[in-house]
């Protein structure tokens, strides 16, 4: 029992999770990526375009790179965030999620860490 506590506690550590007002956090250490969603809904709309950012904390945001089907960069908005367009289908949700993946490496680290943030989708 104290296993699956253990390894529930750690992927609920490394995973997203959804605030009030379409903020959704992931972290890893003092690591942090935070999303928020200009429409503050807690949800993304299939096939409606949704403007967001992306806030990085204590990540060099030169050193990483966002992917996700129909994410389109518009601008950066500060030395620590990036403004982004979101138009979710179909094909981009998996279990009534839509997932964005985020690179980033460490100083001295030659591999790139790679982070999740699913956000759920309404239809």
């Amino acid at each position: 029992m104290k296993k699956i506590t253990l390894l529930l506690f750690l992927f609920l550590g490394f995973s997203s999770f959804a605030q009030e007002n379409g903020v959704f956090v992931v972290s890893e250490g003092d690591k942090k990526i935070t999303v928020v969603l200009d429409t503050k809904l807690p949800y993304l709309e299939l096939n409606k375009p949704t403007p967001l950012k992306t806030y990085f904390e204590n990540i060099d945001i030169k050193n990483s790179s966002s992917i996700a089907r129909g994410l389109r960069k518009k601008e950066q908005c500060g030395d620590n965030c990036i403004a982004w367009e979101l138009t979710v289908d179909e094909k981009g949700v998996v279990d009534g999620y839509f997932k964005i993946t985020f690179y980033y490496r460490l100083s001295g680290d030659s591999e790139n860490k790679k982070v999740y943030v699913s956000i759920p989708v309404k239809d």
